[in-house]
């Protein structure tokens, strides 16, 4: 059975329940699903996580090739081999080769003075220029960009379970649509990246069927529950869409991005209802014929935004403080 139409106050309560704005409100021009929401859900041919990240195959180490033992006879076997005939290269050879003290002096002197007058001084060698070493190049390096044709960004909305009524409310998953990233590591260095992200409010789908499904919810919601959640998402004393048209993300620094997979960190500045609050996102990576994929989460609080959790009923039905960015993300081809 529906509450939510058997009387007008279980009416009342439903809409307290499902909103995830203020009891303000809402946003008339938010009321109603927009015609521009994206209804094309990003789906890949193939995941990019198949494989353990960050593991790379272990390369086997060569074994030592065994041959076979050389023997080396001792100085009188091989004497008894020979006969005791002095072997070749021995010292009867060495007598007949030497020359008459008188023949090798001559010769010698001839040869001394030959090498003196030949003897010239070597030429002054320039010193080696020592070459800057060129700065460590990560896998991560290039120009990447973001959007919602083959990516993920969302955010979870949770209840709160030690809420007196909170078994008739509902977990959230809010889908960003038609907002744009880039990601630049100009010299393959993690200090010097750059990432902007910038997404519209007013234009967040709320509960769809398949982003509930991805996130673990099996429920679905009506397309009116989901038309009241988002009109009260964007109310005055929620995202207060009217307002602040933008959710914004620059990033100031990175750490990490070696190889062609692993996990990166970055540090930057998140901007809701216009107040800003530093983040730190920490993201796996994968490189794939130059397209780079992005995953993670990110914890943040309302309280980081200055505004409050959904609550009515004097707290019996309410949210948590907390809330999670989650990112999906598949760059286009690297420039």
């Amino acid at each position: 059975m529906n509450y939510l139409n058997h009387s007008a106050p279980i009416t009342l309560l439903g809409l307290a329940l499902f909103g995830v704005g203020a009891c303000g409100q809402p946003s008339e021009q938010s009321t109603q699903a927009t015609a521009s929401e994206a209804t094309e859900f990003p789906d890949r041919e193939f995941d990019p996580w198949a494989e353990p990240v960050g593991e790379e195959p272990q390369e086997e180490t060569p074994q030592e090739e065994t041959g076979e033992r050389v023997y080396f006879p001792s100085p009188e076997e091989r004497e008894a081999a020979t006969g005791g005939q002095p072997e070749a290269g021995g010292q009867g050879n060495n007598e007949e080769a030497n020359p008459t003290e008188e023949g090798g002096d001559s010769n010698g002197g001839a040869a001394e003075e030959g090498q003196e007058e030949n003897r010239q001084e070597p030429e002054p060698q320039p010193e080696p220029v020592e070459e800057e070493p060129e700065p460590p190049r990560t896998g991560v390096y290039g120009d990447y960009d973001f959007d919602d044709a083959d990516s993920l960004l969302y955010v979870q909305v949770f209840k709160d379970e030690s809420a007196f009524a909170s078994g008739f409310a509902h977990n959230h998953a809010i889908r960003a649509s038609n907002w744009e990233g880039q990601f630049s590591y100009p010299n393959g260095r993690a200090e010097d990246c750059a990432l902007t992200v910038s997404l519209p409010v007013n234009e967040l789908i709320v509960d769809e069927p398949q982003m509930r499904r991805r996130v673990g919810y099996d429920d679905e919601l009506s397309q009116s529950q989901r038309n009241e959640i988002r009109g009260h998402m964007l109310a005055e004393n929620q995202l207060n869409g009217d307002r602040f048209p933008t959710i914004n993300f620059t990033a100031t620094s990175c750490a990490g991005g070696e190889g062609a997979s692993g996990r990166i960190s970055v540090r930057g500045n998140m901007e809701i209802r216009g107040q800003s609050s530093p983040v730190t996102i920490s993201l796996q990576y994968r490189i794939i014929e130059d397209s780079l994929y992005l995953r993670g989460e990110l914890p943040i609080t309302h309280a980081q935004f200055g505004f409050s959790p959904y609550r009515a009923f004097g707290g019996a039905v309410r949210n948590q403080e907390r809330l999670v960015i989650g990112f999906d993300l598949q760059s286009n081809t690297r420039n």
